[in-house]
């Protein structure tokens, strides 16, 4: 905890002196990468505060969203699925926050994702791989994550597909 108070209070104090919020490093990563690598969500509310960029992408396309579902880090998501960070940004494999969450098992995550951050079950990374399909490729005895969350979404997204579109109403005939 004193950690995480001491990360925190340095970033304030490096913002305060002008440091750059979004200053990259060799590999695009910025603060806020590494603030959300490290699960430090005071210092992710410094930065936030202080005008990051939510969605900025690394040099692969990874965004910090990307990093917080890979983690599981259901606080982290919040804070930068609130800050306007995309829940549907591609790396350079096409894969979204929600593959990451997926193949790590992280169910929590990726509930959130979907049900807060609007991101797709069926969206295909550039392997042409759902999260479903990345869940039971690595984590084979994890595939419990298709009765808890992907099967429900799925059901429920067809039903809305299903659904009979509505028709607006026929405009008066001239006479």
């Amino acid at each position: 905890r004193t950690r995480t108070r001491t990360r925190t209070l340095t970033v304030r104090v490096l913002l305060q002196a002008g440091a750059p919020v979004d200053a990259t490093d060799a590999h695009g990563a910025t603060p806020l990468h590494a603030a959300t690598f490290s699960g430090q969500a005071g210092a992710m509310q410094a930065l936030l505060r202080a005008g990051a960029a939510a969605g900025a992408a690394a040099t692969d396309g990874t965004t910090p969203l990307h990093l917080a579902a890979a983690a599981g880090d259901e606080a982290g998501l919040r804070l930068l699925l609130a800050a306007g960070a995309a829940a549907e940004a591609e790396d350079e494999g096409g894969a979204r926050p929600l593959h990451l969450a997926a193949a790590a098992v992280r169910r929590g995550a990726a509930r959130l994702l979907v049900e807060e951050g609007g991101a797709r079950p069926d969206a295909r990374d550039g392997c042409g791989r759902s999260p479903l399909d990345l869940a039971a490729l690595l984590r084979p005895s994890s595939i419990e994550i298709v009765t808890e969350i992907v099967t429900p979404l799925l059901t429920q997204a067809s039903a809305v597909a299903a659904a009979p579109a509505e028709t607006p109403a026929e405009a008066p005939a001239e006479a």
